[in-house]
């Protein structure tokens, strides 16, 4: 290697931590186990954790969707509920690894899926994160829109100079850049320190509700205009309802709720977690910070181009996530609690080598990528409706619609009888307790 690529390449790599942790091909401090002194995460924490997945736009958005595709009122509180009780039993049994053994995401897919095996895996996760990631800052820009408007009246006033072609409005424009200002400043200094973006999204829920008053008052009034969220609809109580200095102050507060509201989600949902997933492909040369900013800039990077386009679709997309997501999930249920016990070797999910027991025969496990396959498919031709709007027969739409329940149950089934047949190599004893 040339003298000048080294010292590029000694500038760019991740150097060992002070705590004597190293930092190689296969381990660095981001994806290790999460040392005593930093578990420091308390039941706020995990409270505002949740809050800050909850109250944002896209599940705000989520039930008007439900009744706009037939679903009564009653109806669609059910499903929520429902749709929400299954969400945490799936956080409970993909969990429980975190919590056992201090481990990431990544390292449950080194388990599972082989050595390199997981790097599959990581990227098809982190596939969407950075399009969510650029959805959620269009979003977090409306309300920067929202609470200019609702200072400046000459930012209020201000005539659109972008062409039809663009699909973003000036105003939203200036909007999304002030988002990305803060958004890329929070991750700049702290991205790891989660839990105080956490109890933000705490203060945003009390301010939105607090405001939430506006939209009950309102809805009558714009109940026949096409709305995609709360931002979008302060907007319109701004231009087309009332502009008076109490609705100002209101629609500003409310703007303010939702604007911490995205910022946390963006931060703990969307450019950490798919961070750290990454920096498990590269720990040379990659860490939560570094990883967290690539994901933030290749979704911002999408925000103005199509984006009114791409909000509508949100409401569909996590639907479309499913077939390839749900799978994964039922094999990892299937692999932790089935056919490991709920123990791992720890030490081993570092070692990239035969030793290794999670290496496996071809450095990757080969039912994994039996069952992957088999599942998807079956969804496919319901998925293929659902992009090109042909019409395949009712039987593939309804299996599409309940596709994350055949795909946990189905991968967990298949899974669990081909372990039996075809055990992994060496699985830690039960009753072992190993710790890195």
């Amino acid at each position: 290697m040339p003298s000048f690529l080294r010292k590029i390449d000694d500038f760019v790599r991740i150097k060992d931590e002070s705590d004597g942790r190293p930092v190689d091909r296969w381990k660095s401090p981001d994806i290790l186990p999460v040392p005593p002194k930093n578990r420091n995460f308390g039941a706020g924490d995990y409270v505002s954790y949740w809050v800050s997945g909850a109250v944002c736009a896209s599940f705000w958005a989520m039930g008007s969707t439900t009744i706009s595709n037939g679903l009564a009122a009653a109806q669609a509180i059910g499903a929520m509920f429902v749709g929400s009780m299954a969400c945490a039993i799936v956080a409970h049994l993909c969990g429980e690894p975190g919590i056992k053994y201090q481990l990431r995401f990544p390292i449950m897919s080194r388990a599972t899926f082989g050595m390199y095996g997981s790097y599959f895996v990581v990227i098809v996760k982190c596939f969407t994160n950075p399009l969510y990631c650029g959805i959620q800052a269009y979003w977090g820009g409306l309300t920067v829109h929202v609470m200019f408007g609702a200072i400046f009246p000459s930012f209020h006033h201000m005539k659109n100079t972008l062409p039809a072609t663009a699909h973003i409005m000036t105003a939203d424009l200036i909007g999304v850049c002030g988002f990305m200002v803060v958004f890329y400043g929070v991750l700049i200094i702290k991205p790891y320190r989660m839990n105080i973006f956490f109890r933000v999204s705490l203060v945003a829920v009390i301010v939105t509700i607090i405001t939430m008053f506006i939209w009950a008052i309102s809805n009558v009034v714009a109940s026949g205009k096409n709305l995609s969220g709360a931002e979008t609809f302060f907007v319109f109580i701004q231009t087309g309802i009332n502009y008076s200095e109490r609705c100002r102050a209101g629609t500003f507060f409310g703007g303010l709720g939702w604007f911490l509201s995205q910022l946390a989600v963006n931060v703990c949902r969307n450019s950490v977690p798919a961070g750290m997933d990454l920096t498990s492909v590269a720990p040379r040369y990659l860490n939560a910070r570094r990883g967290s900013l690539m994901v933030a800039t290749i979704g911002l990077a999408r925000v103005p181009v199509e984006l009114c386009q791409l909000c509508v679709w949100l409401h569909d997309s996590a639907q479309l996530l499913w077939p390839v997501v749900s799978p994964l999930i039922g094999m990892y249920t299937a692999d932790f609690w089935v056919v490991r016990r709920l123990n791992w070797n720890v030490p081993d999910l570092f070692v990239g080598d035969s030793s290794s027991a999670y290496y496996y025969k071809r450095d990757a496990n080969i039912l994994g990528f039996i069952v992957w396959p088999a599942v998807v498919s079956i969804s496919l031709p319901g998925f293929s409706m659902a992009i090109s709007g042909d019409k395949l027969g009712p039987s593939w739409k309804r299996i599409f619609q309940i596709t994350i329940f055949v795909g946990m149950f189905g991968s967990f089934i298949m899974f669990s009888i081909g372990s039996y047949f075809f055990p992994p190599g060496r699985v830690c004893p039960q009753g072992v307790r190993l710790v890195h």
